[in-house]
Parts: C-alpha cells; structure tokens; sequence
C-alpha cells in the first residue's frame, strides 16, 4: 500500500489496509483456515477500532503479511488422503456383519 500511496498519512491508509485485511480474511475462510480468518479479523477489528497512527499502519500491514503466508502455506500443503471406501456391500455407518445375511438366516434360506 505504501508505494502505490506513498503521500497518504496513516490515518488515510488504514481503511485501504483494514479492506485488504478483510479480503484475506474471506479468502481464508473460502480456504477452510477460519481459526485463522477469525484471529486475523479480531486483531484488525481491534488494531482499526483504536490506532489512527503509524503504529496501527504498521499493524495493518503485519496482518496482511500474516494472512498471505498462511493461504501460501495452505496451497501448497498436500490435500489431504481421501477416506477409505465401505467395502463391497456395506452400508455406511453399518458393521460390516450387517452388510450381508449370515449363511442359514432367514434371509438366506429364503433363497435356497
């Protein structure tokens, strides 16, 4: 922000600043890391809210560096493994004993 508005005071980047810092925050939450989006919009929340002054220009900033090596980081993370598939015949979230009638079972008798 400082060298696309290097004659702006603090005061005139912050809402510049604050709007990048929210627009990490959705990318981050779009990327699942909402822990991340949530802490990152409090200490702007916080930082906006009381420091009109170089020292909250520089906070701002801090949050913007944080939030773009976090999405760096989660790119380039290995998805993740994808679960194991029930075995053939099996209900999701049944045993497999339930999957199939037991040899002698009404239900296998049936069809002898």
């Amino acid at each position: 922000m400082d060298d696309h508005a290097p004659d702006l005071t603090p005061a005139q980047q912050l809402p510049l600043l604050y709007r990048s810092v929210l627009d990490l925050v959705a990318e981050l939450e779009g990327a699942g890391e909402r822990k991340t989006a949530y802490e990152l919009r409090r200490r702007a929340i916080q930082t906006y809210s009381t420091r009109w002054d170089e020292g909250g220009r520089k906070s701002l900033h801090r949050l913007i560096r944080e939030g773009e090596t976090r999405l760096a980081a989660g790119r380039t993370r290995p998805a993740a493994a994808p679960a194991a598939a029930p075995a053939a015949g099996a209900t999701a979230g049944a045993p497999a004993s339930a999957a199939a009638p037991a040899a002698g079972s009404a239900a296998g008798t049936a069809a002898a």
